[in-house]
């Protein structure tokens, strides 16, 4: 445990700058999603929820204030709601969900600086990342959901470096969290699915604010009989890094659709303007196995059902070019029998041969007068090796906040929250950023 407990005081002076500046974009990228999904249904109905039932000083987006448990339950589900946020490689999940509505939330309650925040937020992910390079792999093949069962401890180790706990402190802070641990892939495509970031944050917070009242958890819950990594899966200590982990970078995504399917998407997208439905005999996806079990929905009846659909959102690519988030809201099939009929011509072709953490796949469309067209990624839109441009990040989070935020306040946030370490207190930050906000 020690092993992620030192990372509570850690120098990250020494963080190269592309690396300070994709945690900075992972902060407006992940509050502009969350933004985005406000006035959506789940989140209004747990937003009623955490104002019954958690009063304190934090501001709930669209409501509150709030405790900052509760605050994190909150930020956490808006932030993963529509599958738009960001990714990690070695987790095979999504960090900012889970890290940033913990340090938001605690960081508003404490007034920590910009800097800090920033600084929790890598003390984080290099837990998370230790963590997920032992066990992201088989916990992912069990069904465990990493944003959650792994993010809880990144998360805590965040949350203990915002409250300042001494390395032995955060020793029972993750201790605790060990057990509060959670989150299936049976829940993909439902309400649940995202309220797993929610929890993790959350569970983060409680964990450090026992902690740093004197509770205590298991020292050895990493390496003792029936600890976490035998029941959830993994094993201890991790290989070893040459460089932290946050210098490979973060993947943030072009689509708010799961991010297994983003480089099947790329590949229709790029097919789509030398195809017409009609004219579409067959389809084949070619992908890891991996992708194909997490992506399981064959015939989704909600839109939050084809956000995990390979059939779904390759059709959709090649009829209608990049997914937006209206290609997702219900009522989605009904209005569209071209849809439906394309997606009964896809087929799909896991390949067990590849490695659980392989990005390859390819599209194959074959038309009816028997000619074929192929699209391949091995890194698909956003990854580190295929980046998002600041233009293109920008533009997503004006998209996102476009129904929240005018444009000049919208384009605003965006400029301080890419210069979050100048920012002298996360109080003020938030208070600006939810001015007007409603659910």
């Amino acid at each position: 445990m020690e092993n992620l407990a030192e990372l509570v005081d850690a120098d990250w002076s020494r963080v190269a700058e592309p690396s300070r500046r994709s945690v900075r974009y992972a902060f407006a990228d992940v509050l502009g999603v969350a933004l985005a999904a406000v006035g959506d249904p789940p989140y209004r109905t747990l937003a009623a929820y955490l104002r019954d039932t958690g009063a304190g000083p934090v501001p709930l987006p669209g409501g509150g204030p709030v405790s900052a448990r509760h605050a994190a339950i909150g930020w956490g589900m808006l932030a993963h709601a529509r599958d738009y946020d960001d990714v990690s490689e070695v987790l095979h999940g999504h960090p900012s969900a889970v890290l940033v509505p913990a340090i938001l939330a605690l960081g508003y309650r404490t007034r920590a600086s910009g800097a800090a925040l920033l600084d929790a937020y890598l003390s984080g992910y290099e837990a998370l990342g230790r963590v997920a390079a032992a066990a992201a792999d088989v916990q992912r093949a069990r069904g465990w959901h990493t944003t959650a069962t792994i993010g809880v401890l990144g998360a805590t180790v965040a949350a203990a470096r915002i409250l300042r706990l001494t390395r032995a402190q955060a020793v029972h802070s993750l201790g605790i969290a060990t057990s509060m641990a959670s989150g299936v892939q049976a829940n993909f495509g439902s309400m649940t699915k995202p309220l797993h970031a929610g929890w993790a944050a959350g569970n983060a917070v409680t964990a450090a604010e026992l902690a740093a009242a004197g509770f205590e958890g298991g020292p050895a819950a990493l390496t003792s009989d029936a600890n976490y990594l035998q029941v959830f899966g993994g094993e201890w200590p991790p290989p070893a890094a040459a460089a932290p982990y946050i210098d490979a970078g973060i993947r943030f995504k072009p689509y708010p659709c799961c991010g297994s399917a983003t480089g099947l998407v790329d590949c229709a997208v790029e097919l789509a303007p030398g195809v017409r439905g009609a004219e579409i005999a067959a389809v084949t996806c070619t992908m890891p196995a991996q992708i194909n079990r997490t992506l399981r929905y064959t015939d989704p009846e909600r839109g939050d059902q084809a956000r995990f659909s390979v059939e779904y959102c390759v059709a959709r690519g090649l009829t209608g070019g990049a997914l937006t988030e209206a290609c997702f809201r219900d009522g989605f099939a009904a209005r569209s029998a071209e849809i439906r009929s394309l997606m009964r011509r896809v087929t799909r072709v896991p390949d067990d041969a590849l490695p659980p953490n392989a990005k390859d796949v390819a599209v194959t469309v074959r038309l009816a007068g028997g000619r074929e067209l192929r699209a391949a990624s091995t890194a698909p839109k956003g990854h580190p090796a295929n980046p998002m441009s600041a233009a293109e990040l920008r533009a997503k989070f004006a998209a996102c906040t476009a129904d929240v935020l005018p444009a000049e306040r919208g384009a605003a946030a965006f400029d301080r929250l890419t210069r979050l370490d100048r920012e002298p207190a996360a109080d003020a930050l938030v208070d600006d950023l939810l001015m007007g906000v409603t659910a």
